[in-house]
C-alpha cells in the first residue's frame, strides 16, 4: 500500500470543501466588471487564463451538494481554521437572492467589518459570488451565527490588499497555494455593517 501524505488529503478536502462553499449556479462573464460604490466606479480584475478546475462531469453533484456549506455553517465548522459567515448578495444576471458560505478574515481590530476571499478554490474563474457584491455592493446581509445585519460591500485594492493578503496566508496557507495554480488576483471583499434607519 502507498504511503499517503496525509497534509496533502486534508489540503484537497479543505480546497474541495471551499469550492463547494463558493459555487453558485452559473458564471457570469470574466470581463473587467464595473461596480458602483457611491460616485466611484471600481471593477473586478479579469480572470486568469489558468486554474484549478473540477471536471465537469463532477460539476452537478458539486451544485447537488451546496447545502453542505449550510450544515457547516450551521453547526459552527471551520474550513482552513477559518470561521465562517454567510453571505446573501443578490444575482447580478438574475435579480434573485443568492446565500453562500465563506470563511472570513478579522479586519484588524474591528468589530463591525470582515474579510472575504473570491478564492474559488484556486480556479481562474471568480466565483459568483463575487461578481453578485461587485453589481450590488450595499444589497448583501451577512449572518455569523446569529442573525443577518445588512453590510455594505467594498473590493479592497492596492497596498491595502497586499496587506491583508499576506495576513490571509499566513493564517490559512492554503490560499496561498491558489496562486500556484492560478493567475488569476484573487479579490479580497471587506464587509462591513450598515447602520439601519427607521
Amino acid at each position: 500500500m502507498p504511503d499517503i501524505d496525509s497534509s496533502k488529503v486534508t489540503e484537497r478536502i479543505d480546497a474541495t470543501a471551499l469550492e463547494l462553499l463558493e459555487q453558485h449556479c452559473g458564471q457570469p462573464s470574466q470581463a473587467l466588471h464595473p461596480a458602483r460604490y457611491g460616485s466611484k466606479m471600481v471593477g473586478l480584475p479579469p480572470g486568469g487564463t489558468r486554474g484549478a478546475e473540477f471536471p465537469k462531469a463532477l460539476r452537478p453533484l458539486m451544485k447537488a451538494m451546496g447545502g453542505i456549506g449550510s450544515l457547516m455553517f450551521r453547526f459552527g465548522a471551520k474550513v482552513q481554521g477559518r470561521p465562517l459567515l454567510r453571505v446573501t448578495t443578490i444575482g447580478a444576471k438574475s435579480g434573485k437572492r443568492r446565500e453562500t458560505v465563506l470563511g472570513w478574515f478579522a479586519d484588524g481590530d474591528q468589530d463591525d467589518s470582515w474579510f472575504v476571499v473570491a478564492s474559488n478554490a484556486g480556479s481562474s474563474r471568480h466565483p459568483a459570488w463575487a461578481f453578485n457584491l461587485a453589481e450590488n455592493p450595499g444589497d448583501a446581509l451577512v449572518d455569523l451565527g446569529d442573525g443577518e445585519f445588512p453590510v455594505e460591500a467594498e473590493l479592497v485594492t492596492g497596498a491595502e490588499r497586499d496587506s491583508v493578503w499576506r495576513q490571509v496566508v499566513e493564517l490559512a496557507p492554503g490560499y496561498g497555494r491558489y496562486l500556484e495554480q492560478t493567475d488569476r488576483e484573487i479579490p479580497i471583499f471587506r464587509l462591513s455593517r450598515r447602520t439601519q434607519h427607521g
